[in-house]
């Protein structure tokens, strides 16, 4: 998004890759110090760093492994780096069309990236006529940041997107766990009550062996089963969003059984009171 970032891109994309190529700085400021950053993270192997103030071109160099070296060796440097990002002071252009020819010569016509991030120009326009020698300016750098922007805000909706899908799933498995108390409390109660029926009926008959017993015993779980597949498959579906997990509830008496016991007090009193949803399990998820 920021040109120092940009101009590092552009240079990438030029060069394949900056793996493996030489890099110059010519001056020490913020954006020097940005761009020397993402030439460290686009993998350059050689920062050289030119500044008016020796101080501050090797403290830059020290912090992203790279070497200070003198503005009096513009000339040497233009035939020694590939990509070459201006950002000084200097009111005047101190990369000329003439220097850069007498470079490109040295270099065997080798492609040169020169990126003048300065106002006024360090970089004399007319050195882009040359051949292999790409010169991009702060105009150059802005249109293609506007043109990433205007990417990345069209992937916003897709992005808004996403989230919308993930919160969806995740209030579902959520709401589904809510819905899974009332359905156990349902079954176990309902399990309780035929095994205990069972129980009665096989106490009152006289000669069944195992088997038979155990066919009794399977039977009542078979008509709970029966009896429940309808109210089940509803409960699951409705997911702890509609009313239906409350009604099941206040219908098989389950209420006291969902809601946590209310911790004592010292004295001994219950705390909590107050009203009766105080203490309720995930009271925010229930819908008005």
């Amino acid at each position: 998004m920021s040109v120092s970032s940009v101009a590092v891109q552009l240079a990438s994309k030029l060069l394949g890759s900056l793996e493996g190529h030489s890099a110059v700085l010519l001056g020490a400021g913020e954006m020097a110090q940005l761009a020397a950053r993402e030439l460290l993270s686009a993998g350059a192997r050689e920062i050289l760093v030119a500044n008016r103030t020796p101080q501050a071109a090797e403290e830059l160099a020290r912090e992203v492994g790279g070497v200070p070296v003198s503005m009096a060796e513009l000339p040497a440097l233009l035939e020694r780096a590939d990509v070459v990002i201006c950002s000084t002071a200097a009111a005047h252009a101190l990369v000329t069309r003439q220097m850069v020819a007498r470079a490109l010569k040295a270099r065997r016509y080798r492609a040169l990236f020169l990126v003048d991030l300065t106002l006024p120009r360090n970089v004399e326009p007319s050195a882009n006529e040359l051949e292999n020698v790409y010169v991009y300016d702060m105009d150059d750098l802005e249109r293609v940041a506007a043109q990433n922007r205007q990417l990345r805000e069209g992937q916003v909706g897709h992005a808004e997107e996403i989230v919308d899908q993930e919160l969806k799933a995740f209030l579902r498995q959520v709401l589904e766990r809510t819905a899974v108390p009332v359905l156990a409390r349902l079954r176990a109660h309902a399990e309780s009550l035929a095994r205990a029926e069972a129980e009665r009926t096989l106490a009152g008959l006289q000669g069944l062996d195992d088997r038979q017993q155990k066919s009794v015993r399977a039977m009542a779980l078979a008509i709970v089963n029966k009896l429940l597949h309808a109210p089940t498959a509803k409960l699951r579906a409705e997911a702890g969003e509609g009313p239906l997990g409350d009604a099941a509830a206040a219908l098989f008496g389950l209420e006291a059984e969902l809601r946590p016991a209310a911790e004592p007090a010292a004295g001994g009193e219950p705390q909590g009171s107050g009203s009766a949803d105080e203490g309720t399990v995930l009271p925010l998820l229930r819908r008005p």
